[in-house]
């Protein structure tokens, strides 16, 4: 669960647990050493592989890479980048999964970047689908949305 002042994002444990086992099929098939999904906030909701950072600081960092790119570029529906430092051969390719996720693969290897386009844009259509499905019942959501907002006032009232 993902709790923010204007939205709630609902994700149940088998929902992510198959998220996570098509990210780990496609980093093993396409040779990237790590692959993540992560919120805009900067929170990395699954991960596969060898992380560059620990998780807290690479879902920030990616999230801020991924949030200063779609401010410069306006980016259309499906939006996708890769930064390539040259110090190290290091390449990050981000994907858009929806308006709220985005799929940031870590790489070596610079013949990855072929297909790293491709299966990350499948990847991340999977991912809509499954997650998509998860924001459908409008009872869970509300029924979420209800209880964070009584955590809120509860946590926010002076002692």
């Amino acid at each position: 669960m993902i709790s923010r002042p204007s939205q709630l994002v609902f994700v149940d444990r088998p929902t992510l647990q198959r998220v996570e086992r098509e990210m780990r099929r496609v980093a093993r098939e396409h040779r990237l050493t790590a692959l993540g999904l992560i919120d805009r906030t900067g929170l990395l909701l699954a991960a596969v592989g060898d992380l560059p950072l620990p998780p807290d600081q690479m879902g920030a960092t990616a999230a801020g890479v991924f949030s200063a790119v779609s401010a410069i570029v306006h980016p259309a529906e499906g939006f996708e980048f890769t930064v390539q430092l040259a110090s190290g051969g290091i390449h990050l390719h981000f994907r858009e999964v929806d308006p709220r996720l985005f799929l940031c693969a870590f790489y070596m290897d610079p013949a990855t970047s072929l297909s790293c386009s491709s299966v990350l844009r499948d990847l991340s259509e999977l991912a809509s689908h499954l997650l998509a499905d998860q924001t459908a019942d409008k009872r869970k959501l509300g029924n979420l949305e209800l209880i964070t907002e009584k955590l809120d006032e509860l946590f926010s009232k002076p002692n």
